[in-house]
């Protein structure tokens, strides 16, 4: 159990690192125009040395667990893991793709093409090469999701539309006073709690557009002039991923990890989940937005 929440709380503190390491970026960085290694480059730093404090959480969470001896280890070991591989010419064509994808993330904005037409060429490509029947891979996908998705962006559309999320930046500059650092912290922690509560890919669907009004506002627009990039997204950032730490429901890979630790024989409350996840959410939180913060405001004193 301590390995599976382990890979779980990881994975949504490094997912923050990339443009591709949680959907909540891709959705971020298409709206704001954001280059896949500027991303990198202002979060990555940040979400480094976050995981290194959850490495030393992780162990002291779970010391008592990690003295035990592992069962079962010999039989493990004598399994060939080359047998695991069921398409070995597939596996290679798909690494290559996936490589090419890659790379091609890394100067999409120099050839000004948006990361999901790379994704989809990838995709193509590899149905081509790999001489797969589309009907095999679209029964792989998760219907009642993507409507959920179309749903969802249709009724924030609307909400943008009538004006409310004009209403709500007008709020947040009063709460903050108009002060960057301030609306950073509230938009980190805003978005961490809001992500325990529902998942973090919802929750970033609404927020965008209240940072996009925020951009537009005289409270905030001179105090980002000296940004290439808008701040405030970082900070979105940072609470939408680790916030989806808070609790069973408030990210992908919660679910995911838990479902498949549940098929194994090993299911995850969500209490169980809440008591560990929770505070290590808080800590990894204020450790992200400090470094955050000390960051744009070095930037600002530049």
């Amino acid at each position: 159990m301590p390995l599976i929440m382990a890979e779980i709380l990881s994975s949504n503190i490094g997912g923050a690192a990339t443009v591709i390491g949680d959907p909540p970026n891709i959705m971020i960085a298409s709206n704001a125009g954001i280059p896949f290694v500027t991303f990198i480059l202002n979060v990555g730093p940040i979400i480094i040395i976050t995981m290194l404090v959850a490495l030393y959480l992780l162990k002291w969470m779970y010391k008592d667990d990690l003295k035990q001896v592992p069962k079962h280890v010999d039989v493990l070991m004598e399994r060939d893991e080359r047998k695991e591989i069921k398409n070995k010419p597939l596996l290679i064509k798909s690494m290559i793709v996936l490589g090419a994808v890659i790379i091609l993330f890394l100067f999409h904005h120099v050839a000004d093409i948006p990361l999901s037409v790379i994704a989809l060429m990838g995709a193509v490509f590899l149905l081509v090469w790999g001489n797969i029947h589309p009907g095999e891979a679209l029964q792989h996908v998760h219907w009642s999701t993507l409507l959920f998705f179309i749903g969802l962006f249709i009724l924030v559309g609307g909400v943008v539309e009538v004006g409310i999320m004009e209403v709500l930046a007008g709020g947040l500059e009063a709460v903050t006073g108009g002060n960057l650092i301030g609306a950073i912290i509230f938009i980190s922690f805003v978005s961490a709690f809001g992500s325990t509560i529902v998942d973090n890919i919802p929750f970033t669907a609404t927020m965008i557009p209240l940072i996009t009004a925020l951009e537009g506002s005289a409270a905030f627009s001179g105090q980002l002039s000296g940004f290439a990039i808008n701040p405030m997204w970082w900070a979105l950032v940072i609470g939408a991923c680790l916030g989806g730490n808070g609790s069973l429901v408030g990210a992908s890979a919660n679910l995911v990890g838990a479902g498949i630790s549940e098929k194994f024989g090993h299911p995850i409350s969500f209490k169980a989940f809440f008591v560990k996840s929770f505070p290590f959410m808080l800590i990894t939180l204020v450790v992200a937005t400090t470094l955050l913060v000390i960051s744009v405001w070095l930037q600002m004193m530049l």
